[in-house]
């Protein structure tokens, strides 16, 4: 695999992380795109996908009718060339990634497919899903705060249950439960 452009990994609007942290500054800039990046990257790992706008070459392997693309949606599909020869025959399926060869039981010893795919991140045109973001604001929110939150509270005989970071992730994996790329 070949990154041949990409779209920073930004899964959060600076813009809002610095509304909710009512920060009004430029000065702690640098930082917090920091903090969005990581935790983009936390994202990532645990749906098993990237989502920032990639332009990218892929290499696969032994294929068998179908291949899955890694960066999903795909926005075109600049080339495939498969055991050396350029493939025009195939139906792509953009949100999920999926090229089915046209070619009746083809077999291919390597495919190289060039293609653009994912999401914008810069912040004019950002277009990351509203799900993925509120989870990385989660994510930054308490890496930047240490905050816990009140999970569950009982008046009668006084009770709180607080929000740990298991409960954050617990929380996230919710979030992205949907889109969750299991191979």
């Amino acid at each position: 695999m070949e990154i041949i452009s990409a779209s920073p990994k930004r899964y959060l609007r600076l813009g809002l992380l610095k509304e909710v942290l009512k920060i009004t500054d430029n000065v702690q800039d640098e930082y917090l795109f920091k903090v969005i990046e990581q935790n983009s990257y936390v994202i990532d790992a645990i749906v098993n996908r990237e989502f920032n706008k990639q332009k990218r070459k892929e290499t696969k392997y032994y294929v068998k009718d179908m291949i899955l693309l890694d960066v999903t949606p795909v926005l075109s599909v600049e080339s495939i060339i498969a055991d050396n020869q350029e493939i025009s025959n195939y139906a792509l399926f953009e949100d999920s990634g999926i090229i089915i060869f046209e070619t009746y039981k083809c077999n291919f010893e390597k495919v190289i497919v060039t293609y653009e795919g994912g999401y914008e991140t810069d912040e004019e045109s950002f277009e990351i899903p509203g799900d993925i973001e509120k989870a990385c604001l989660e994510l930054c929110l308490y890496q930047i705060t240490g905050d816990v939150a009140i999970k569950s509270e009982r008046i009668g005989d006084y009770q709180v249950q607080y929000q740990d970071v298991l409960n954050i992730y617990t929380d996230v994996e919710k979030l992205l439960k949907n889109w969750q790329r299991i191979e």
